[in-house]
């Protein structure tokens, strides 16, 4: 993003080309109507001022209506400026500048920016500038690429507003949309339509909402987020920096999926750098293959030691046992749940009180320790 204002700057010495005082122009044959003060020039044209070098196969200049119009290989070297424009026609008039080809190409010298598109008009209005390049769009830098159908650049409010199916790359991020208002000075990027953001491994999803560059945050809704094995569906996302680390907050979480367990809360915050996530309020995780269910109040799963730390109203179900407390963990590693917090254990009409309840997931089995007591159903089952 940050090459966008470069670019675009490069347009505005089109807007005064015109037929000047101290210009030599050749061709292979010119007529001259004298009476709409017309000249046309045919065959190997050159146009050669102090500011620019310009060659055509055809142009014809109407006086009256300072209007250039060009046509067949166009190139025009601005020296000065190390610039370069290629275009098979270009209409000049008093406001506007309008090149078509097959692509309007736009290059420097060094060949460090390329701007090529169907067509490309720049209008001058009040000392503002505005461009509009329409059609098979492709902007390229050094550091960054855009393709898109089409882009429009407004310089006095330094706005690039992108249309259309498009996609910017950059080293460390990447981004597919159907429409995007790019705010320069701000390097803030705001879309109204689909909008898919991809860095470090993960992808946002969105329908609406915004992504600054600079500080590298998002605020999005209707949301679709990707990492590694985890997806998260939420109405909001918003990003924020805490110890050099992005945290994603998604708000009115619809679901939750990591590898073979799925889930719903009503909150997430995700840790980015220490990849810690941490589901609040009415948290709810299923491992369907372990036929397992976790509630609780607060999920924390460290995604490093593959654990979750469970908080709150902690409610076990596997199959036919139910482990309840206020805490507890979850090793996924080594396939064992341990409660503590007053734990109760239930099976049919037992119930159990023990300082610790171990439920190994894998062979359902479960382990008691310290003081135990309970209420057991000895009667005979006919």
């Amino acid at each position: 993003m940050k090459a966008f204002r470069l670019i675009f700057f490069y347009f505005i010495f089109f807007i005064p080309l015109t037929l000047l005082s101290e210009i030599i122009i050749k061709s292979n044959s010119m007529d001259v109507d004298y009476r709409n003060n017309y000249f046309t020039l045919n065959g190997n044209v050159s146009v050669n001022t102090k500011d620019y070098f310009m060659t055509a196969d055809n142009l014809i200049y109407k006086k009256q209506e300072k209007t250039i119009m060009a046509s067949g290989n166009i190139v025009i070297e601005f020296i000065k400026d190390k610039r370069r424009v290629n275009a098979n026609t270009m209409i000049k008039d008093k406001s506007s500048t309008f090149f078509t080809g097959n692509p309007v190409r736009f290059v420097d010298f060094d060949k460090e920016r390329t701007i090529d598109g169907n067509s490309i008009r720049i209008i001058k209005k009040d000392n503002d500038e505005s461009i509009y390049v329409d059609g098979n769009v492709v902007i390229t830098t050094d550091k960054m690429k855009i393709e898109s159908e089409k882009i429009e650049y407004y310089s006095s409010q330094k706005i690039m507003l992108i249309n259309g199916k498009s996609i910017i790359k950059k080293d460390d991020y990447s981004i597919k949309t159907y429409g995007i208002k790019y705010i320069e000075d701000e390097k803030l990027l705001i879309f109204d339509k689909e909008t898919e953001i991809e860095k470090n491994k993960m992808s946002v999803l969105a329908k609406k909402g915004f992504y600054n560059e600079k500080e590298d945050l998002i605020d999005t809704e209707d949301v679709i987020y990707k990492k590694d094995d985890t997806i998260i569906l939420s109405e909001k996302l918003k990003s924020f920096k805490s110890n050099n680390s992005n945290i994603y907050s998604f708000k009115g979480v619809r679901e939750i999926k990591d590898k073979n367990m799925k889930g719903k809360t009503k909150e997430i915050e995700y840790d980015e750098k220490n990849d810690i996530l941490v589901m609040k309020g009415d948290a709810f995780i299923q491992d369907t293959e372990k036929d397992l269910d976790i509630i609780s109040d607060v999920i924390r799963m460290d995604r490093k030691q593959d654990k979750a730390f469970l908080v709150g109203s902690v409610n076990i179900r596997q199959k036919d046992k139910v482990i309840t407390s206020s805490i507890g963990y979850y090793d996924k590693k080594n396939d064992k749940i341990v409660m503590t917090g007053n734990p109760i254990y239930k099976k049919g009409n037992d119930i159990t009180y023990a300082q610790v309840i171990i439920l190994d997931t894998k062979t359902n089995n479960v382990i008691m320790q310290g003081e135990i007591k309970g209420k057991f159903d000895i009667r005979k089952v006919k």
